[in-house]
Formats: structure tokens, C-alpha cells, sequence
């Protein structure tokens, strides 16, 4: 991986000694992986460097962040090579966000997902914009042969509709399934169950403003409250299966 980077880009220290090279880019990932921020490095470089390894600054690590990305591209490329995939992806429309993840059957018929794409862009994207996205990554990144694509899972926002009915173009069999989760939702918001609303809706009132109730309730069933959140469309259902686990119906 360092011997491809070096050739490319010629950095600055490529002529430090393997062993410590290699222990910077174990050092890098173990970071990453941990989702510790990498500037804390500079917080633990005495106890990292006790070990008779020298590292740098956090802020001359983060060049090797790329050679590391590109490192764990080609492996999610060998683990998907000429394997159907089905692609679960969503984007927001406030945040700029979208993420990308592919899912598939290794050979010992155990289903995988790997994250491939985490995309924190300079604006909104349009259902075509996220598409564009999503096809580079499948295509120009994992080299991906359309015909492999064999599924996708997605809320039925407008933008992931828009951008389904553009990878469609490239992937015409792909199976489109609309997330069940959201369908389910919607039905149970029809129900006609006005007491049980009226009973819910003040329960959560009882608890969202309050921490005091919220530590009576601790301490009298030892477990924390399960409260409601309007961006957390499952929330409501997760305090009344509390509810209900608890007291019975």
C-alpha cells in the first residue's frame, strides 16, 4: 500500500524506515476505526511512542488517511468481485448527507454489509445529484458490473425515488424495495386509537421536560426512560412497548 502511494504522490518522510511507516498506518487505522478523533493522537503520542516507534503530529497523519481509504476500497473490491450485491443507500435533504452500503452472501452463506460510501456534501443533492454519487462509487471505485447490482433498499423519499429511476437506467433488473419499516409506520399512524393516543401523548409530556420524573422513574424500575423524539419517526412505538412490557396492557 505505501509503495503504490509513494509513487504516486512522493510524500514528504518516504524515506523513514518501514517498520516505523507501517506502524503509523497501524496507528492511523486503529483510530479510525475506534472513531477517535486523529488530532487525540497528539494527547497519547508519549504512551504510542513508548514502544521505541516514533510518531509525528496528528496533522502530518492525516496524509496517510488516503492511502489507508484506498487500501480498504480494494478490499471491500476483492470481497465483492463478481458477487451479486444489493445497494441500501438514503440521503438528507437539511444535512447534505448520504450514505451508501452494499450488502451481499460470502462464501460461507453468511450475509455481509460494508459501508462504501459516507459523503458529507457542500449542499443538498436533487435525486439525480445523489445518483451521479451512487454510480461512481459502484462504478468508477468498486468497479461494480451493472448486471451484479441485483437489489435496493431505500425510504420512499422524492430524492431517493428520483435517483432509484436513474440507476435504473444503468441496472434495468435491479429489485427496488421501499423501506417496510416506514410502509408499517404510516398504516399504524391510521389506527383509531384515541385513548391510547391521548394516554401516550401525555405520558411523553410527563417525562420530556422533566429530569426529576425521569430519575423517580430509574430509581423505581431501575432502567432508563425511552423518550420521544420527533426526528425518530419509531420513538413513540419504543415508549409504549416500554410501557407495556412493564405494566401489561
Amino acid at each position: 500500500m505505501l509503495t503504490q502511494y509513494d509513487s504516486r504522490v512522493h510524500p514528504v518522510g518516504e524515506t523513514l524506515p518501514s517498520n516505523i511507516r507501517i506502524y503509523r498506518v497501524k496507528t492511523v487505522t486503529a483510530f479510525l476505526k475506534s472513531g477517535v478523533a486523529l488530532n487525540k493522537v497528539d494527547c497519547f503520542r508519549d504512551l504510542l511512542e513508548e514502544n521505541g516507534y516514533a510518531l509525528t503530529s496528528s496533522q502530518h497523519l492525516r496524509e496517510l488517511i488516503p492511502p489507508i481509504l484506498s487500501e480498504e476500497r480494494r478490499k471491500i473490491s476483492e470481497e465483492i468481485f463478481q458477487r451479486p450485491v444489493s445497494l441500501i443507500y438514503d440521503g438528507t435533504t437539511h444535512l447534505a448527507e448520504a450514505v451508501v452500503i452494499l450488502r451481499f452472501v460470502d462464501n460461507q452463506w453468511t450475509i455481509q454489509q460494508r459501508v462504501v460510501g459516507l459523503m458529507l456534501l457542500a449542499k443538498s443533492v436533487n435525486g439525480e445529484e445523489l445518483a451521479r454519487e451512487i454510480i461512481s462509487i459502484l462504478s468508477t471505485q468498486l468497479q461494480i458490473q451493472h448486471h451484479l447490482l441485483v437489489a435496493s433498499m431505500r425510504d420512499r423519499a422524492s430524492v431517493n425515488n428520483v435517483a432509484m429511476q436513474t440507476v435504473r437506467v444503468l441496472s434495468p433488473k435491479v429489485f427496488d424495495i421501499g423501506c417496510f419499516s416506514h410502509t408499517v409506520d404510516h398504516v399504524g399512524e391510521k389506527f383509531n386509537t384515541p385513548v391510547l393516543k391521548e394516554f401516550t401523548s401525555a405520558w411523553i409530556s410527563l417525562f420530556s421536560r422533566s429530569p426529576k420524573n425521569k430519575l423517580a422513574w430509574k430509581s423505581q424500575t431501575d432502567r432508563a426512560i425511552h423518550t420521544y423524539s420527533d426526528t425518530r419517526w419509531w420513538s413513540r412505538w419504543e415508549v409504549m412497548k416500554q410501557i407495556h412490557d412493564l405494566f401489561g396492557d
